[in-house]
């Protein structure tokens, strides 16, 4: 078929065929010519030649041999433009090997967390749900209809056992989010099998820390690789545009009058602090009272939901905590069902209105619900027994001292930020700016095309396309403008900065704004 390259590797007893054997030994532009007869079972794809014997010839007209490049920092920088030497490329391999091994790690301890959370739990699973389970996992598996019966039953039993793990699983760790009070955020219209991964992921990762044990892993992998990339992408736009943007002005920053409210709300914000702490350590009670919708109360449940006997999994709830809104007027129909049940009852309740166009074609839409627990809300009394018993503090004067400290120093800093970014915005509109209008779309299009950056800019997906570009549009030119003005401070009045460095105050915005401040003339409007 005219001129291939070939590249073989091994010695004479390992070569694939009898063609590639043929190579052996021949020089640059040698020929030999070789008999093979065509056989299907070999490879070859053209039936009409299936038995014949025919002639190959075979012409080397290039040898090569490989050679393998020096490893050393030359090569790494030409190969990597990231990485500057042999050493620090190790260190990166390195680095890669040890977090592949922590993340397999991570794995492995949720996998033993989760085992044993089940081995140490009975679940009560109700007949009917693990019945509606099981078929839907079978129906998904199901065999041809000419199938022996003994294999269909033999394959029931197997979905029936794969049901009875799953909604185990499931229930054990929604009762573990449940008492831990972890929130677990799954996408509303998710499959139940993204749903469990969240769960197991929230619940063993919260117990694994609990334990004492390492556990960074907050984020898979790859997708942190995808957002470093997208942020070092965008930083290296930020550099060309601030490089090509061109500072006509910069205002007068010496003596900018800045106005700052002082708060005189703090006896408000102590007790707001207090009485958020009461809530937090507030716990729940087991009563025999029917329930009744409220802030007060939560109940403990089991729910699914039937379309003419045909299990609905995006309406089941497996033994999980529910708080309901206070108005039983505005419940939707699969929360009303619990209303004046009490722990251990059980209902089964016709509900049309959950499915208004299945109704209509007669269809027998079911509510099962499974009330195991009613709770009441017992807050603590804020005394001093609280302040010891919660919070390790002598005393509850000692506790609102020390939130009044903690206050102040927090409307401090407020009143700090909000001056620096004062100063800074009276400065970017008395000043003249000329950005470099490529550049500046270029980093728009990086930005907009990042989930993680629009995340980290608070710029929703279903935002309409021109209404996100202008808002990327906003961001970025703020950006620039800022950093344009600091980096022209510092130039004028010698203020050293290391912007690689990890701690925020030795930065460059930073240490401008620290100087800001103290050049500033700050008015307090009111009399404290």
């Amino acid at each position: 078929q005219g001129q291939t390259q070939t590249r073989i590797i091994g010695v004479e007893e390992e070569l694939p065929g009898k063609i590639e054997r043929s190579l052996l030994g021949l020089r640059a532009d040698e020929t030999r010519r070789i008999s093979r007869i065509i056989k299907h079972r070999d490879g070859w794809d053209n039936p009409p030649l299936e038995g014949l014997k025919v002639a190959f010839d075979l012409k080397v007209h290039r040898v090569e041999q490989l050679l393998l490049p020096e490893l050393n920092d030359e090569l790494v920088q030409r190969e990597s433009g990231d990485v500057p030497s042999v050493e620090a490329l190790r260190h990166k391999l390195r680095q890669e090997l040890v977090d592949k091994e922590n993340a397999a790690c991570s794995r492995w301890l949720e996998d033993q967390v989760e085992n044993k959370l089940l081995a140490r739990s009975e679940v009560e699973i109700p007949q009917l749900l693990l019945d509606r389970v099981a078929e839907s996992i079978y129906h998904s598996r199901k065999l041809d209809s000419g199938t022996e019966t003994q294999q269909q039953n033999a394959l029931r039993q197997v979905c029936l056992e794969q049901a009875q793990e799953i909604i185990s699983r499931t229930a054990v760790l929604a009762e573990v989010a449940r008492r831990e009070r972890l929130v677990v955020r799954s996408e509303e219209n998710g499959r139940p099998s993204d749903q469990y991964h969240d769960l197991r992921r929230v619940v063993t990762r919260h117990l694994i820390s609990q334990s004492n044990l390492q556990h960074d892993n907050d984020v898979d992998s790859a997708e942190m690789a995808a957002r470093d990339e997208d942020i070092a992408r965008l930083y290296t736009l930020q550099d060309q545009l601030n490089k090509r943007s061109e500072l006509k002005k910069l205002a007068d920053y010496k003596g900018i009058p800045i106005t700052i409210p002082a708060s005189d709300a703090r006896v408000e914000a102590i007790e707001s602090r207090l009485e958020a702490l009461r809530h937090e350590h507030a716990a729940y009670r087991g009563v025999d009272t029917p329930f009744t919708p409220g802030p007060a109360q939560s109940i403990v449940v089991t729910r699914f939901v039937t379309i003419d006997d045909d299990l609905l999994p995006s309406m089941t709830l497996l033994r999980s905590a529910l708080a309901i809104p206070s108005s039983d007027a505005e419940l939707p129909p699969h929360l009303q069902v619990y209303v004046g049940m009490r722990a251990g009852e059980n209902k089964k309740v016709l509900c049309p209105e959950l499915f208004p166009a299945a109704a209509e074609k007669g269809l027998k839409i079911e509510i099962t619900a499974i009330l195991h627990e009613v709770h009441a809300l017992a807050l603590p009394t804020l005394d001093d027994r609280f302040a010891q018993e919660f919070l390790d503090v002598d005393s509850l004067t000692a506790l609102r001292a020390q939130l009044t400290q903690e206050i102040e120093q927090s409307q401090r800093q407020a009143h700090q930020d909000l001056a620096g970014e004062q100063i800074l915005d009276k400065l970017t509109t008395a000043s003249e700016f000329q950005l470099d209008t490529e550049t500046l779309e270029k980093s728009v299009i990086t930005l907009l095309d990042s989930a993680a950056l629009r995340e980290h800019f608070h710029i929703k997906e279903n935002t309409d396309q021109e209404v996100a570009a202008a808002r990327a549009r906003d961001i970025i030119t703020k950006i620039t403008q800022r950093y344009l003005i600091t980096a022209e401070i510092a130039r004028r009045e010698n203020i050293s900065y290391d912007d690689e460095s990890e701690h925020e105050d030795e930065r460059l915005l930073a240490k401008v704004e620290k100087f800001l401040l103290k050049e500033a003339k700050i008015v307090d409007d009111t009399n404290e």
